[in-house]
């Protein structure tokens, strides 16, 4: 993103697909060092319900929960 950026201020992850999971990875920089936050979620579905995601010995069992 660059340096000298606001703080408090949103960003938008566009080009994201209806009830996919994603992994995110942000990096923040100052004068004490640096510091990595990973972040794993999933977007709504079109018609706006919720996947969840249960995993029973190493299986990924998906659940689509409508609203």
């Amino acid at each position: 993103m660059g340096n000298n950026i606001v703080p408090g201020k949103v960003f938008a992850i566009t080009d994201l697909h209806p009830g996919s999971p994603y992994k995110l990875r942000v990096t923040a920089y100052n004068a004490a060092g640096s510091n990595i936050a990973n972040y794993r979620f999933t977007t709504l579905t079109a018609i706006g319900g919720e996947f969840v995601h249960v995993k029973i010995n190493n299986y990924k069992i998906y659940s689509n929960l409508t609203t």
